[in-house]
């Protein structure tokens, strides 16, 4: 009886311990666990509406944002991607297939849609603490209906742990007269 007193005991101090330690932490390491958990999980999971908490310029080599006057690549914020009430009138829907700081593992998932067949594009966004981020979109979709169809053998061929979102594809840039 004491010794599961004393096990229980010494679970909850642990717990308390790495709590402590966890909230000191400098922000400088709360980046680095941040943009590791982004590479390693590529989808949303890690960030709802765009937060992380993770640094503008973290060591994982998360793209930077591009130079004044080159409006073209410049991100759009991730919130303009999500889901809206009431939809859009006319929007085009995408599965997104993956999330990533690190552009060249964006561009990795971009190839194997490609190879697989699946039409795919990388949209830069910036989150809400300004950290710019690859989304990799799957598909090009007229409604809803057409996305939620494509959504299961998406996340059966790529093998992902949970359904892909739905988004909301941003405007073609209009042509240059």
């Amino acid at each position: 009886m004491i010794a599961k007193f004393g096990f229980i005991l010494l679970v909850i101090l642990f717990g308390a311990l790495m709590f402590i330690v966890g909230t000191m932490a400098p922000p400088s390491l709360h980046s680095y666990v941040a943009a590791g958990i982004a590479n390693v999980v590529p989808h949303s999971a890690v960030m709802k509406a765009g937060t992380t908490g993770a640094d503008t310029n973290t060591a994982s080599g998360a793209a930077s944002a591009p130079a004044k006057g080159d409006d073209k690549n410049k991100p759009l914020p991730y919130q303009s991607l999500l889901l809206r009430s009431p939809l859009p009138a006319k929007a085009q829907y995408a599965l997104q297939a993956g999330m990533f700081s690190d552009a060249a593992a964006a561009n990795g998932l971009n190839a194997r849609l490609t190879k697989l067949g699946y039409p795919s594009q990388i949209i830069a966004v910036v989150d809400t603490d300004r950290q710019t981020w690859q989304v990799v979109a799957a598909g090009s979709f007229g409604s809803l209906n057409d996305a939620d169809a494509a959504r299961i053998r998406l996340e059966q061929t790529l093998g992902l742990a949970q359904p892909p979102s739905t988004i909301v594809l941003p405007p073609s840039p209009k042509p240059a007269k």
